[in-house]
């Protein structure tokens, strides 16, 4: 049986620059820790975070083992830190088997 299972990436430009260890089932529980994430990084350290304005849904790219791998993404927050330079959080899915 096919199983959606989501991660939390950070997104800059059109490159995925980091993808969680962790795997969620639900698309709530990523989108909560996702949330976690960005209330963190607002609390402890110089970034200002707000609700991403964009198209949500975008193609970024991963790359791994030396091979770009695009995968569909949904674009949450965006993290502006004290320099004015600006990441995504959001999450992906993977088809679990």
């Amino acid at each position: 049986m096919k199983q959606n299972v989501y991660r939390v990436v950070t997104i800059k430009g059109n490159d995925i620059i980091w993808v969680s260890p962790t795997i969620y089932l639900t698309k709530e529980s990523v989108i909560s820790a996702a949330s976690v994430q960005a209330k963190d990084l607002n609390k402890y350290s110089e970034y200002t975070v707000e609700d991403y304005k964009g198209h949500k849904w975008d193609s970024c790219c991963l790359e791994e083992c030396n091979r770009d791998n695009w995968m569909s993404c949904e674009k949450l927050y965006t993290i502006t830190d004290a320099n004015g330079y600006s990441k995504v959080i959001g999450f992906t899915s993977y088809v679990a088997v």
